[in-house]
């Protein structure tokens, strides 16, 4: 098989699809932060959120049901070997331009630590004014914490042949319970800030991916929920949402997430289980689905390089795309090519070593 249809640093074949997924939903960000809209831009961090749980928890699954330590250092190694690579390469592009524009780029030292140990999120939604120009890093943060908590929770709760479905079971409480907390704060009128970048507030998308990811294992549940008529409106509600919602309308926080996240589900289960229909050849298109793989790089790559043409050199929105984008396309293209995949390729070198085969040994004599 060509190894670029496998998933770097396994023999698990990707589905182009779910690439075509994340190539989706980053380039709705992209022109969310490019100021070319569209309003609900901003939820395709959603879509990645749910993509996320889905796709980390089904190859948990597939390893097995019983959650060890060892298997949690794993757990954290391929993470890390997954972010910090690029993570590090966008972080030494800030430097960069902290050297060159120097008097534009306040909070330096706060933008680069809060991006680095991944806690971003809380010091924007407590409006401490950084980061700005590494804005987009309050969803990596969000995404990072819920994993370094993760593998503690599976070895909780992943446990013999019943442990998928408590897994199922609580991550689908805790989902229910933040979006109630989610709820009440919006009703006591907390920051749109506060809202838009906790870690309480923003979770359950990826909790809900996790349980579906356990549902779709019980093949009635599959084959319900698997429709392409489902599917087709589930992404429709994508996009009318994205299409008309604006980040600090209350109802999106009452109800909207949750919202999107069931929509996201619907059509990512309808794109892993049903490979051959034409809404999943439709984001296998490979400019799509290619788009995708190098997602994590675009998404890195993209705010950093608006905000050096668009709000340093002030630059109008038509030149800033037409030149900050194609920038931004070469940086992931690389940054894939010769950093992140050859990272990913190491994930193997960790692997815990196999148990020894005893050997008989004869006690004849003779």
């Amino acid at each position: 098989m060509d190894r670029d249809r496998l998933l770097p640093g396994t023999n698990e074949p990707r589905l182009e699809a779910l690439d075509g997924v994340r190539g989706f939903s980053v380039i709705i960000v992209a022109l969310f932060h490019y100021s070319l809209h569209p309003i609900g831009g901003y939820l395709g961090v959603d879509v990645f959120f749910v993509l996320s749980g889905f796709l980390i928890t089904s190859v948990v699954l597939r390893e097995g049901t019983d959650f060890n330590w060892s298997r949690a250092r794993m757990f954290y190694i391929k993470r890390a070997l997954r972010i910090v690579p690029a993570l590090l390469e966008m972080l030494v592009l800030f430097s960069i331009m902290k050297l060159i524009f120097r008097a534009q780029i306040t909070h330096f030292a706060g933008e680069l630590l809060s991006s680095l140990f991944v806690y971003s999120n809380w010091t924007r939604s407590f409006d401490l004014g950084y980061p700005f120009y590494l804005g987009h890093t309050w969803s990596l943060a969000i995404e990072e914490q819920y994993y370094l908590i993760y593998p503690l929770f599976l070895m909780m709760v992943l446990r013999g042949r019943s442990g998928r479905w408590m897994l199922a079971a609580v991550a689908a409480s805790l989902a229910l319970i933040f979006c109630v907390e989610r709820f009440i704060l919006t009703n006591q009128h907390a920051s749109a800030l506060r809202l838009y970048d906790g870690t309480d507030t923003r979770i359950p998308a990826i909790l809900i991916g996790c349980v579906a990811a356990v549902l779709i294992e019980t093949r009635s549940v599959r084959e319900r929920l698997s429709s392409i008529w489902l599917a087709i409106l589930a992404l429709a509600g994508i996009l009318a949402m994205v299409a008309t919602i604006d980040w600090k309308d209350p109802w999106l926080y009452r109800y909207g997430l949750g919202i999107l996240a069931i929509c996201s589900v619907l059509l990512i289960i309808h794109l892993h289980t049903v490979p051959g229909s034409p809404l999943s050849r439709c984001f296998a298109w490979k400019p799509l689905a290619y788009t995708g793989k190098i997602a994590y790089g675009i998404y890195l790559f993209h705010l950093p390089v608006f905000m050096c043409f668009g709000w340093i050199m002030k630059w109008p929105v038509p030149k800033t795309m037409l030149v900050g984008f194609p920038i931004t396309l070469a940086l992931a293209a690389l940054s894939w090519r010769f950093v992140e995949r050859p990272a990913l390729q190491l994930k193997s070198r960790f692997a815990p070593a196999p148990e020894p085969v005893p050997v008989a040994v004869s006690t004849a004599h003779g």
